[in-house]
């Protein structure tokens, strides 16, 4: 059947001037459109002012807002209540919406909350709507562009932005390291390409160690230079890690002069840094350059564990130089 077209009028007019036509059609769909949003804003402003309510479930489930309530609507509310003070009651409507529409998929109504959760500090709440965003099963890179998205639709000041969105990329980076799936934790990181959503030095050396521990050294050395990219970091413990790696490799050498090199970038060794080395100089039997570094140690003021002594014991044992390694 043949679609019908807008319905014509065409205006008397003197002999030589134009005529105007006037599509009723196209008038009359803008004007609905005009009339349904007006009534959706209507439904989001009563909405909004039943969650002031302590007992707002009660009141929107005896009014007809459940008949009207879409996604696109849920979205609304969140987005007008963003400044709320209270974004735990913002949290019980989404997720009481979830279970009537099924919002699961929703990524950036996940990731608006997520951030409104983390700038008022309610961390427990923020971390459990990131689980849901990791068990969706959505790519990384999905994820990254909507809490990008969310950040830069929540408008905080710059200090804040970077404090929570580096709260909420934290929290997205464990909850993957928790399920195994370190690929999607580094793919995450490697995705980012400026500095609207950055992960803290923190997250980003345990997740170094991660990589160390399951010996998938090509991420490490991904991850480590994506770091320096960014301009995160590094600090002792990113070089300790670092350090770790290269005697793992055998490379007791280079982990050496890094070492040497710390202080010279500002970042002082501790007793675990040198411990490493130790460790790492003793197996390749370089005893004398151990003990130079336990000399080093104590000529820092570090205080020498029983890690450090049972290392060098332990080295000179299995040299044969039994007699020394007891005047230690």
């Amino acid at each position: 059947m043949a679609s019908r077209k807008p319905l014509l009028l065409v205006s008397s007019t003197l002999k030589g001037t134009p005529t105007r036509t006037i599509k009723f059609g196209n008038f009359t769909t803008l004007e609905n459109a005009r009339q349904e949003q007006g009534e959706a804003d209507e439904v989001v402003r009563r909405i909004s002012n039943l969650l002031k309510h302590s007992n707002w479930k009660p009141l929107i489930e005896s009014s007809d807002i459940p008949y009207k309530l879409t996604p696109h609507l849920v979205g609304s509310v969140l987005r007008h209540n963003r400044t709320s003070s209270d974004p735990t009651r913002l949290l019980g409507f989404f997720y009481w919406c979830d279970s009537r529409l099924g919002l699961r998929q929703h990524l950036q109504f996940h990731s608006l909350l997520a951030l409104l959760l983390c700038h008022a500090r309610c961390f427990p709440q923020a971390s459990g709507l990131v689980q849901r965003l990791i068990e969706s099963r959505r790519l990384p890179l999905d994820l990254l562009e909507s809490l990008v998205g969310a950040a830069k639709e929540l408008g905080l000041d710059p200090h804040d932005r970077v404090a929570v969105s580096s709260a909420v990329f934290d929290m997205v980076i464990n909850a993957y390291k928790k399920l195994g799936l370190l690929n999607e934790a580094s793919s995450l990181l490697l995705f980012v390409e400026d500095g609207v959503f950055l992960p803290s030095l923190i997250c980003c050396n345990s997740l170094l160690t991660d990589f160390l521990r399951s010996d998938m050294m090509g991420l490490f050395h991904r991850v480590y230079y994506k770091m320096l990219e960014l301009k995160i970091g590094p600090d002792v413990y990113t070089y300790t890690i670092l350090i770790k790696a290269l005697c793992k490799a055998g490379k007791v050498e280079e982990a050496n002069r890094l070492l040497s090199e710390m202080g010279e970038k500002g970042c002082s060794p501790n007793v675990v840094t040198y411990n490493i080395v130790i460790d790492g100089l003793c197996r390749v039997g370089a005893l004398d350059e151990a003990m130079e570094l336990k000399q080093s140690m104590a000529g820092r003021g570090l205080a020498l564990d029983s890690y450090t002594f049972t290392t060098l014991v332990n080295g000179f044992c299995r040299l044969g130089r039994t007699e020394e390694g007891k005047w230690l």
